[in-house]
């Protein structure tokens, strides 16, 4: 159980937290002046003070392995950590972690080489699954203004100034876009104190103090991007100064189960996505992924493939509006778009359709066009529609559409003369659906909440929810009745909140909305983890859940992971919308 460490705020697998000393401390942190180490059991016994300080974080007797040490060897000589009632790290390596029962863990494996990035990443992912998940984990020896971004989205609490502090004194100035030899500094490009007197006066000595500034500086403003929910945002061109840190975020991309688990299913903040790599951002696969395999078509008008806006939502834009003049709800619209793909009109306010930035060229890569066509193909095949109309400029899109149908049988017709807003591009677009009858107002409300409630719980769980149904309030914040009330649809999210007469109309279905047990108690607000018995592995952050107990039913959204739900012995787990007593 982690008495003196609590998790605070979450961006994804990086968090910020607090140690929970009389004064709190505020992680991630650099932890070098709290640090109080009782010493390595490999050349001597090591006491462990009689009475430990509640200030310090006592680094508890220990033998530390280095990397590709034999498992039977560690086994024999692993130490199990002693039961002190105060804040105690124990010394690890990804072998031998697991739930000790300390505040904090130290990987031992990392404090002199990264090692191979590939193996590096394996190791970090096994320590954090092995370690309970409110517990610090902190990397000796290898934080440095550059790469500390990285470790602390990772998910990685405590550093230490050690390498700042050996790189200064060997002559090297550190900033977060590389190591620079002092040789080779024609004058210092910083204005920190120590960078004060010119560069023919600046001793190792006034480096090392340079480095120590930089790397606070840099945890300083990681910080603020983990509590602003936009640490991949900046990390995506920090590690562009460095081919190991590049090669190591991709390879983590690649295995990207670690990150799925942490990365919220939701949220207000938007995100900028303005590189390849922003391409693999779960945010985007996820939503991807839940198109071909949880959205299905109900209309039965031709499919309209139009290009995606600036603007968000999509039919705010003044392109959009445009498009609707033409289509006047003949068509179903759905939007081609980089990073996320397609769009179909239902889903346009659902996370992440209506949360993101990118860059507008009118360019496409080679890698979006295959990507994306890939998509569409999917899509195309997966859903039924009389015919196709494409009203894409030529390019990019155009090529999309191309790579996406040559293999399809259903009609196709381009519409657009140069510009897609020209007049008599909108006028062929009008033309082509000139014999195609409007659907309802009622239509397009309905299959809009079913679509959505699709996305959120399964393909089907619309027809379920929402059949017979009264749907009132606006389109940005829709309220959904039959004989009570089911559901409010938020504008922030694009996603419903569920009522309890909705929550009890997923319960026990085949869509196996995520029950949570909890203990023997009436939940008011929020459910804390230690209340919890038991929750899906399957839920992430941001999910709407139910929670069961002996004396209550309720419906609530996730605020932890289901695996970190279970073994967190603190923090809030779920805020309860409603409650039922039994």
């Amino acid at each position: 159980m982690t008495k003196y460490f609590e998790v605070t705020h979450r961006d994804g697998s990086a968090r910020l937290g607090k140690l929970r000393f009389p004064t709190p401390l505020p992680t991630p942190a650099i932890c070098d002046d709290f640090l109080y180490n009782s010493g390595s059991l490999w050349a001597t016994e090591k006491e462990i003070p009689s009475s430990p300080s509640i200030d310090k974080l006592l680094i508890l007797p220990h033998r530390g392995f280095p990397s590709g040490t034999e498992p039977i060897l560690e086994d024999a000589f692993f130490v199990e950590p002693p039961d002190i009632d105060s804040p105690t790290a124990a010394v690890i390596s990804p072998k031998t972690a697991s739930d000790l029962h300390t505040d904090a863990y130290i990987l031992s494996t990392t404090s002199h080489s990264l090692g191979p990035p590939n193996k590096f990443c394996n190791d970090i992912i096994q320590t954090k699954i092995s370690i309970p998940p409110d517990s610090a984990l902190y990397l000796p020896g290898i934080a440095t203004p550059q790469n500390l971004s990285f470790f602390v989205y990772l998910g990685i609490d405590l550093f230490d100034t050690t390498r700042a502090v050996l790189s200064g004194l060997q002559g090297t100035y550190l900033l977060p876009t590389g190591d620079y030899p002092l040789e080779n500094l024609d004058e210092l490009p910083c204005h920190c104190p120590s960078c004060s007197v010119s560069i023919d006066k600046f001793t190792n000595e006034d480096c090392a103090t340079h480095n120590i500034n930089t790397l606070k500086n840099e945890l300083s403003l990681v910080t603020q991007y983990v509590r602003s929910n936009r640490i991949r945002d900046y990390l995506e061109g920090q590690v562009r100064h460095n081919t190991w840190l590049t090669a190591a975020f991709r390879y983590l991309d690649s295995n990207s189960h670690y990150l799925e688990q942490r990365t919220p299913v939701a949220r207000t903040e938007g995100f900028i996505a303005t590189t390849e790599d922003s391409l693999n951002r779960i945010e985007i696969t996820r939503f991807q992924e839940r198109i071909l395999t949880r959205y299905k078509n109900r209309f039965t008008h031709p499919l309209v493939l139009v290009p995606c806006s600036a603007k968000k939502p999509y039919s705010k834009s003044k392109s959009h509006r445009f498009f609707h003049q033409s289509i006047r709800f003949r068509g179903h619209k759905v939007s081609i778009s980089s990073p996320l793909g397609i769009i179909p009109q239902e889903l346009e306010l659902t996370y992440p359709a209506q949360h993101y930035d990118t860059v507008v060229t009118g360019n496409w890569s080679s890698d979006e066009i295959n990507r994306i066509s890939k998509l569409l193909s999917q899509y195309i095949e997966s859903n039924s529609y009389p015919n196709i109309i494409a009203h894409v400029p030529p390019g990019g899109y155009r090529d999309i559409v191309e790579l996406a149908t040559k293999n399809s049988s259903i009609p196709i017709e381009y519409t657009v003369v140069a510009h897609p807003l020209s007049p008599e591009s909108l006028q062929n677009l009008d033309n082509a659906l000139s014999l195609v009858p409007h659907y309802s107002r009622r239509e397009r409300m309905l299959y809009q909440a079913q679509a959505i409630a699709d996305y959120q719980f399964g393909n089907g769980a619309g027809d379920l929810l929402f059949t017979d149904c009264t749907l009132k309030g606006k389109y940005f914040a829709r309220r959904i009745f039959d004989t009570d009330q089911i559901a409010t649809l938020l504008p922030e999210y694009g996603l419903f909140s569920l009522t309890l007469h909705g929550a009890n109309k997923l319960k026990n279905s085949k869509f196996n909305i995520p029950t949570v047990t909890i203990d023997n108690f009436v939940p008011q607000g929020s459910v804390l983890a230690p209340g919890v018995v038991s929750a899906p592995e399957t839920i992430r952050s941001g999910d709407e859940v139910l929670v069961q107990g002996p004396l209550a039913f309720a419906v609530g959204r996730a605020i932890m992971s289901g695996p970190e739900m279970q073994q967190s012995s603190r923090g809030v787990a779920i805020d309860i919308r409603h409650v039922q007593k039994l």
